[in-house]
Order: C-alpha cells, then structure tokens, then sequence
C-alpha cells in the first residue's frame, strides 16, 4: 500500500536511514492519509538516540522533549518531531511514564501506543507496518485500543476522551470491548488537569457535537455533569420537540465550527433544568433561564480553565440569547449595545440556531423572524445609525471634566446616561446637544 509523503518528510526518512538508523513515519498521519485525509503533522519513529538526531541535523534540531525521546527537526518550514522508539514503562500520572525506556524495536514502540489506528507506521521503501490491525479498523470505521482497554485508559485516562473526540472527527464508533473500559474508567479523569480535558472537549465539540449525546453518561458526567441534566430534562411545552440537552444538540449542528459560537450554543440552556416550572396543566415554563444559563456557563467555563475573554464573551451571548428585540430602532439599539456589535453578528447565529431547533410547526417563524432583526440590523448599519456605545458619542469624559466634573465612576454614569438617551433618540448626537444635556445632568435636572 503506498502513500504519497511530502518531499521533506521523505528527505529526513532518507538521511537517518543513511547513517543507519531505522525510521518510520507514525500515528495520525499515517491514518489520515490512509483515510485520504491531509495530514498537517508528521511525526518520524527511529531507532537513532535524541543525541544522534541532533548530530545528524545540527543546525536544524530544536529540542522539544528529550526526556522523553523528542527532538524537532525544522525542515522546509515544518517542524517535525523525531522520536526515538520507545518501549512500555510505568505509568504513574496519568499521563507519563515513570521512566522512559528507549528500545531498538519498531514493534515495541508500536505496542505502546493508544489505539490501532494510531499504531500505524509507514516508510516509503519499505511500506506500511501494521501489527494490530489498524487498516481493518480504517476501513470498518471502528476505534479500538491496542491491547488490553483498561489498561490503555489507566496510563493516560485522557485516552477515553481521545477515542471519543477521534470518533467525532472521522465518524468512527467505538468497538465493544473499548466503549465498555471508557465507562469502566471514566472516574479516573477526575486525575486529569482542566486544561487537558478542556482541549479534548473543544476540539471534539467543533468536530462532531452530536458525539455528546452518543457518550455514555458515566464520562459526561465526569467533566460536564450539567449537560447530562440536560439531556435528562424536557421540555413539556408546544415549542420544543426535544429535551434540553438534545435541543441544544440539534442547535450546535446548525452552527458553523467556531468554538465560541458552538459553547455558546451548546450552553445556552443549561440553565433550564434549574428555571423549570411545572404548571399543574402539564407545561412547564422556564422563567429566567437565560440568567441562570449564563451563571452556569461561567462556573462550566471556570472549570475548564477557559480563557477569560472567552468566557466574558460565551455568557454574554448566553444570557442574550432569548432576548426580545421589538419593533423599534431603539429597541434593537439596546441589543446590540447589550453584548456589543463585534458579537451581535454571533448572537445572531445562535439565535438562528436556536429558532431551527425547536418543534417543526413554529421552526418557520421564529427563523423569519430572526432573520428581520438581521435585516433590520443591516440597514442600520447601512444608515450609520448603530449607536450602541459611549464611545460613538459627540462628546466624551475629557469634555466632562471641561464642564467641572471630577475623573471617576460618576462620570461614567453620566456618560452611560447620555448614551442611554441618544439610542432613543440618534439625532441627540451632536456636541452641542449633548453639552446641554451634560450640564443639566451636573446641575442636578
């Protein structure tokens, strides 16, 4: 079976074979190009020692981890790891093994790895290596560990994570034997740091959202226990056909890939199962589910150890997302003023995600009428009318202080007061009237 590498990656192949090394390209961009797929990084196995790929590259080697066997050779622009073969050793973080030991074999450094289909090893003169059965795996669409499961997640329980986000991304499914240790281990990622579990989540999220729904609820439960209420909660009211986790399954999958967007959307309603309220007629309604969506979002996103900003912007469009934008200029001034214009175009696309997933009957509807808050938008945009921040006033705090008023929190109020008045009304917004205005608000009218 051949495989068409890049020319530098063959170049590198050639020169540690030249000097007697052994090498191989491994892991995911042997899969990937099995599968068709581009393949973005190249990592190369070899018998050759860290030391001795650094001598035979001398000018090019950047050491990434050498502890561990890594060293990057920079080679037309790409960094490419090398990594010499390595053989089983104990784990004991969850993530390392206790000590490294080198091997000269191929087939050991193989046995290691997590699953069959990253246990691929390729070289061109020499073809593809498969011990474990990977290639059949690629063809049938299945994730499978190599070795024994449990053993696999007890080295590194990010490992149970991996095999759901890698399912995600190529439409795999898990087999038996593997899906059943994912759940039997799930509680060892409580060992995990956020930060890992948080990258494994995001990228499994822009992948394939739905593989949230598909999860056992063991691992949800683990490191997003508030969507597994979702999914546990419905909703008995005529809008919804779907219960809260799945309402917002649905909305993801109507969303382009953009991490912000997608956490947005899948959270939106994440508060619900705490806002519902049972009426005795079997609806159940719930009140102030955006605000309490919001809060929850923030504790989810803290968790995780998502950024700050990320998470300023994620609950500001969750607790804006069931916003009611009426008929007026000003009303629609408001929302925008309420996560700020470079975010209202996202508030829109989950606002459109959200009115396409709810039940069939009123989904026409709701889209139409997000779709005339767009259009409305743009045409004040068009007008030059979106005055929506303190900062598109004819005046500003340097004018203020020319008035008599002291630097400080009293200021901004008096600002925000000002803006207040010119999104009902924009043709406020000149020097003039806004001084007038001003001065009365300091002389106490």
């Amino acid at each position: 079976m051949d495989i068409l590498l890049p020319d530098n990656v063959i170049r590198l192949l050639d020169a540690l074979e030249t000097a007697g090394f052994e090498a191989w390209v491994v892991g995911g961009a042997v899969r990937d190009l099995l599968l068709g797929r581009v393949a973005h990084d190249f990592d190369i196995a070899t018998v050759a020692r860290p030391k001795q790929v650094a001598a035979l590259f001398p000018e090019a080697t950047i050491g990434l981890g050498e502890r561990f066997g890594t060293v990057g050779v920079l080679s037309d622009g790409d960094l490419i790891e090398v990594t010499t073969y390595r053989a089983e050793g104990r784990y004991t973080d969850f993530r390392h093994p206790s000590e490294v030991k080198f091997a000269d074999r191929i087939e050991d450094d193989l046995g290691r790895r997590d699953f069959t289909i990253n246990a691929l090893a390729y070289q061109h003169a020499r073809g593809l290596l498969d011990l474990f059965g990977g290639a059949d795996d690629l063809e049938a669409g299945v994730i499978r560990c190599v070795g024994d499961p449990d053993e696999r997640f007890a080295e590194d329980p990010l490992r149970i994570l991996r095999a759901w986000r890698l399912a995600a991304q190529l439409g795999f499914s898990l087999e038996d034997a593997t899906r059943e240790a994912c759940v039997r281990q799930a509680p060892l990622l409580r060992h995990l740091s956020a930060e890992r579990i948080r990258d494994e989540f995001s990228r499994l999220l822009l992948a394939d959202p739905r593989t949230l729904q598909l999860m056992p609820r063991e691992i949800l439960d683990q490191f997003l226990p508030e969507l597994v209420t979702a999914f546990d909660t419905p909703q008995n009211t005529p809008y919804h056909c779907y219960s809260v986790g799945e309402h917002s399954i649905h909305a993801c999958l109507q969303t382009p890939p953009d991490l912000r967007l997608r956490l947005a959307t899948l959270l939106h309603d994440v508060g619900k199962p705490k806002a519902r309220f049972h009426r005795e007629d079997g609806i159940d309604h719930f009140y102030h589910h955006p605000q309490y969506s919001a809060e929850i979002t923030r504790e989810i996103m803290g968790r995780l150890r998502f950024s700050r900003r990320l998470t300023d912007e994620v609950c500001a469009l969750v607790s804006q997302h069931d916003r009611q934008v009426g008929e007026s200029d000003a009303s629609l001034r408001r929302a925008v003023a309420s996560v700020g214009e470079e975010l209202f175009g996202t508030l829109l696309q989950l606002k459109y995600a959200d009115a396409g997933s709810v039940a069939e009957q009123y989904r026409a509807a709701r889209l139409a009428s997000v779709a005339e808050i767009e259009r409305r938008y743009q045409e004040l945009r068009e007008r030059e009318l979106l005055i929506h921040t303190t900062a598109q006033l004819a005046i500003d705090g340097r004018d203020l202080i020319g008035l008599g008023m002291e630097p400080g929190p009293e200021l901004g109020r008096v600002l925000d007061a000002l803006l207040d008045e010119v999104i009902e009304d924009p043709e406020l917004n000149t020097r003039a009237a806004l001084m007038e205005r001003a001065q009365s608000y300091l002389s106490g009218g």
